[in-house]
Order: structure tokens, then C-alpha cells, then sequence
């Protein structure tokens, strides 16, 4: 499933960007890890990232002038779960 950030970035920021798993989840279940966060195409880079019961945030630094950069989100829950999700943010200078 691959879904758009609505907010661009821009190329100067530092922003953080949220991905929220609560509809994908069965009621009770809680992310126990993430295994992967990678941007899959562009130049946006990946500062850091963490993660609450259902949340993961992301934040992001750089990127070309036009870009559009998906990024690639796989998460392990307590239940045994395995949910993958790619999300794209665009670059725009404010």
C-alpha cells in the first residue's frame, strides 16, 4: 500500500513525518520493532525514527528541488504480525 504525505518538505527543512498503523492493526496489538526504514528512490534522508504503540515517526532532512521520494516503512508487531507500508513526501522549496 503506498500513500502520499500531504505536507511537502522542503529541501532546507528537518521535518518529522508520521505513519500510523491503527486501522491496520487487530485492537490490542503494538508494534514490537521496526525493521526497516529506507528510502527506496530520491535524496531525502532519513535522520532518525521511533515508535509508540501504533506510530512510527520519521524525520527527514534534505532533498532535491522536485523530488518525489518514497520511503519504505516494515514493522513487526506483538502479535506477529508483519506490515509494510511505502510512503512519499515531495520536495518543494517554500
Amino acid at each position: 500500500m503506498s500513500i502520499k504525505w500531504k505536507t511537502p518538505k522542503d529541501p532546507d527543512e528537518v521535518l518529522d513525518y508520521v505513519v500510523d498503523y491503527s486501522s491496520r492493526m487487530v485492537p490490542g496489538d503494538r508494534i514490537a520493532a521496526v525493521l526497516e526504514v529506507s528510502v527506496v528512490e530520491g535524496s531525502v534522508h532519513i535522520d532518525s525514527y521511533s515508535f509508540t504503540d501504533n506510530r512510527l515517526t520519521v524525520w527527514l532532512s534534505a532533498g532535491e528541488e522536485g523530488e518525489t521520494c518514497p520511503i519504505l516503512f516494515r514493522v513487526t508487531t506483538e502479535g506477529g504480525r508483519l506490515l509494510g507500508q511505502t510512503v512519499s513526501v515531495r520536495i518543494k522549496s517554500k
